[in-house]
């Protein structure tokens, strides 16, 4: 599949969703690092399932020769909310696709890494974990907080002088 026949495949003509130039200029990208500034609502993730879906099934093509395998793409968002998203749309996308071309199905999705850095940082270190590492698991917010205060050497060694200044910069940690 062509990166053409993908754009077209998604978006068929008469359709009410399309890609606006600076979007498919974006899913065109030939390659090497790439840097998008948009604000709220301006279709940012939905160029980055397009560009997920092109790495996974377009190939034989200029700006892309061959497919990557879902298991060498690792996608970060902020919020796990964000991640859930752009899987369901590259699920939904999916499956207009394989109803275009079955042999797609080949295509496992579900190897996609996709999440925060944090929560796909940590499903690295479990799933490649040294023989002596530890089962842990991430602290939540509250939890980090808690062991701020608990290692903070103006905890340990309170200094009115230099506490004034950390609390004016952190009021919403702990108060005083």
């Amino acid at each position: 599949m062509t990166i053409n026949q993908l754009i077209q495949h998604l978006y068929p003509p008469g359709s009410p969703k399309v890609l606006t130039p600076d979007q498919e200029s974006i899913v065109r990208h030939p390659g090497g690092p790439g840097w998008v500034l948009a604000g709220p609502g301006s279709g940012k993730t939905e160029v980055l399932t397009v560009a997920v879906l092109r790495l996974l099934y377009v190939s034989g093509d200029p700006v892309q020769t061959n497919q990557v395998p879902p298991e060498a793409i690792f996608v970060t968002t902020f919020t796990d909310k964000a991640a859930r998203n752009l899987e369901d749309r590259i699920l939904n996308y999916r499956t207009q696709l394989v109803a275009a071309d079955p042999t797609l199905e080949q295509v496992d999705v579900s190897k996609l890494r996709i999440g925060t850095l944090h929560g796909l940082a940590n499903d690295l270190l479990q799933e490649f974990r040294a023989p002596n590492y530890q089962n842990v698991r991430l602290m939540d917010e509250f939890e980090q907080a808690l062991f701020v205060r608990e290692h903070m050497s103006l905890i340990k060694a309170p200094n009115s002088t230099n506490e004034l200044s950390f609390w004016s910069n952190f009021p919403w940690l702990f108060t005083p």
